[in-house]
């Protein structure tokens, strides 16, 4: 196995797998050169047979859903590790495991409690504690997520990544002025990714109306990273704001994100509601039109859809918009009802 003979292994570990003293190591390691060496199915029915043979401890399992996941058998590297926190719930490196892997496939809900417990088990890792905080970002908690922050700064202040999730966070609660001095004394530091401390700076300084040094921000993000929409987006926002006299320059930033991204539905619907501004009637509703086709949720689009067919005078497609507006804004209050509900407990996921 050292000198990258994994197909040679195979046949002295599928011995030694029946030794009483060695069993449970040389499985484990017999299951890994299967998956060196592309063979999949032994691979998973030889990680059954040693499941059902009962004689593995959680953290065997646990390490096995390591390998698993290190040769990119996601699904069973997922079932590996609830099977393995059932019998020891408290596994520290199962759960933030697991939390990461929900977290990579945008499953918010399940992996934000799972990342708060490693963090209660171990509360001194960093790993965990950022982790968890990007889980609540990007489910969207920001209260949450500023509240945690707070109660861990002693700890994980000297992380640059914890200030820039602290002034994130302070921006998601509308707390501007606090985001923005965060933001510049880290950019001071000389981080990583100043591109995306530019773009929050910006953000903060747009919601501060300050909109010189807002627009400063956003060429300055786009500079240094600009094969990224969302900077053009917002640097957009900023030039509609600023007057009809910008609107051609908007349009021009907005379409370099749709280069770069043209699947993007908001992109899309700012790019329409420019061209609603100019009276290009026609080529809003196809970009709208579009943007509902990628994102059927996505109201303000068809809230801006309704009011152009209405001024084409096709009212039978703006009367069916307005009532799909309808339906949608009534979809997302039961929604938000739904979601002051305890979230479900991810471990209860049958393996």
């Amino acid at each position: 196995m050292k000198t990258g003979e994994y197909k040679d292994a195979i046949g002295p570990l599928i011995k030694l797998k029946n030794d009483a003293s060695l069993s449970v190591p040389a499985r484990v390691v017999l299951i890994e050169c299967y998956l060196k060496t592309q063979q999949p199915e032994q691979a998973d029915r030889e990680a059954g047979a040693l499941l059902s043979a009962g004689i593995s401890e959680p953290a065997d399992q646990t390490k096995l859903a390591g390998i698993f996941l290190e040769n990119g058998a996601t699904n069973n590297a997922v079932q590996l590790l609830l099977h393995s926190l059932k019998l020891d719930p408290d596994q520290d490196k199962a759960i933030a495991t697991l939390g990461i892997i929900y977290l990579r496939q945008k499953r918010f809900a399940e992996a934000a409690p799972l990342l708060e417990r490693a963090v209660q088990l171990q509360p001194n890792s960093a790993e965990y504690a950022m982790a968890f905080a990007q889980a609540l970002f990007l489910w969207d908690h920001a209260p949450a997520l500023l509240a945690f922050l707070q109660s861990v700064e002693s700890k994980f202040a000297a992380l640059p990544e914890f200030q820039f999730a602290l002034a994130v966070a302070n921006y998601k609660t509308a707390h501007y002025t606090d985001a923005a001095a965060t933001q510049e004394k880290l950019l001071q530091t000389n981080p990583r990714r100043q591109d995306q401390m530019y773009f929050w700076l910006g953000n903060a300084d747009l919601a501060l109306g300050k909109e010189e040094d807002a627009e400063k921000s956003y060429r300055k993000a786009i500079e240094i990273n600009p094969k990224q929409p969302a900077y053009y987006e917002n640097f957009a926002t900023l030039l509609r704001r600023q007057g009809p006299e910008k609107l051609d320059e908007a349009m021009v930033q907005l379409k370099h994100a749709h280069q770069y991204n043209p699947d993007d539905p908001y992109v899309g619907l700012q790019l329409a509601l420019c061209y609603e501004s100019k009276d290009n009637l026609a080529d809003a509703a196809t970009l709208l039109e579009k943007a509902v086709q990628r994102q059927p949720d996505l109201v303000p689009a068809h809230v801006a859809l309704a009011r152009i067919y209405f001024r084409l005078a096709r009212k039978t497609d703006a009367d069916r918009e307005k009532e799909t507006v309808k339906v949608l804004q009534e979809k997302l209050q039961q929604q938000k009802m739904k979601s002051t509900a305890s979230p479900p407990n991810p471990l209860d996921e049958q393996p």
